[in-house]
């Protein structure tokens, strides 16, 4: 049986941690392309930058209560109340 160096330890943990470093961009540019992550109730959709954030839970099927909202209308002219 082989005793391995501290070199040997110290090379082996630099691969894993690139290896890992490698995994995480690939999830992050995953993530990027799929759009902004939203979680309601738990549960994770992602919505195109910029969109409203009524209409992207709508497009996922999530129901958001709401007092003030038209689709055709912009944001600041929504609510006079």
């Amino acid at each position: 049986m082989s005793e391995k160096t501290e070199t040997e330890d110290t090379e082996t943990e630099d691969t894993e941690v690139e290896e890992l470093a490698e995994d995480i961009a690939e999830v992050i540019e995953e993530e990027e392309h799929l759009g902004c992550p939203i979680t309601v109730n738990g549960q994770v959709f992602y919505a195109e930058p910029g969109r409203n954030l009524i209409d992207a839970c709508e497009d996922a099927g999530v129901y958001v209560p709401r007092f003030c909202y038209h689709p055709r209308m912009t944001p600041v002219g929504m609510c006079r109340m």
